[in-house]
C-alpha cells in the first residue's frame, strides 16, 4: 500500500505488534525521551521512569477530581503514541448507575469531564515526556472497569517503546 492510508496501516500494524510484544512477557526495547538512545528495560529502568510519572500523574488527576482513583495503571509508549490504561476507577455512584443499566449516563459525564480536563491531562504527559501532545482522546469501558487515555505526541526520529505497570491501591482505598 502506498500513500497516507498505507502509512497508517503500517503504523497500526506496528502498534498492534508492539502491544503483543509487551503482553508476551519478553523484555522491551526502550528509549529515553529526547535522547533517542536505546536501552533495555532490565539494564536502565530509571530512564523509562517517565512512563511511571505519566501513569501516576493521570491516576492522581482522576483521584483529585472524581474523589476516587484507579487501583492499577499501565502505561505504554510506542513512538509518538502514549496509552495509559487505568483500572478500577469508577465511583460508587457510577457503579450504581452501571448496575442499574444506565451506563450511558456514566459515559456522558466522563466525556464531559474529559473535555474540561484535557489540558491538565496533556500537561502530565508533556511534563513527563518532554514532548508536545498533538491530540488527546479518552474512553471508558464499564465491564471491566477500564479508562483509556491516549495521547499522540509530536513526532521524533528515534523509535521509542516502553511499558510501566503499577498497582495504585486497593479498591475503595481512595
Amino acid at each position: 500500500m502506498e500513500g497516507p492510508l498505507g502509512a497508517r496501516v503500517v503504523w497500526l500494524a506496528r502498534l498492534v505488534s508492539g502491544f503483543l510484544y509487551f503482553r508476551s512477557g519478553l523484555s522491551v526495547f526502550q528509549s529515553c525521551p529526547g535522547t533517542g538512545s536505546p536501552l533495555s528495560a532490565t539494564e536502565k529502568p530509571e530512564q523509562a521512569a517517565f512512563l511511571a510519572d505519566i501513569g501516576r500523574g493521570l491516576a492522581q488527576l482522576h483521584t483529585k477530581y472524581y474523589g476516587k482513583g484507579p487501583t492499577n495503571a499501565r502505561t505504554y509508549m510506542l513512538n509518538d503514541t502514549v496509552i495509559c490504561l487505568l483500572e478500577g476507577g469508577f465511583t460508587t455512584v457510577e457503579r450504581t448507575l452501571i448496575a442499574d443499566g444506565n451506563s450511558e449516563a456514566v459515559h456522558h459525564i466522563r466525556r464531559s469531564f474529559q473535555t474540561t480536563m484535557e489540558q491538565p491531562f496533556k500537561d502530565v504527559v508533556e511534563g513527563a515526556s518532554d514532548r508536545r501532545v498533538l491530540a488527546y482522546m479518552s474512553q471508558i469501558h464499564t465491564s471491566p472497569d477500564i479508562a483509556v487515555e491516549l495521547f499522540v505526541l509530536e513526532p521524533q526520529e528515534a523509535p521509542v517503546v516502553g511499558e510501566h505497570r503499577e498497582e495504585i491501591g486497593a479498591p475503595g482505598a481512595h
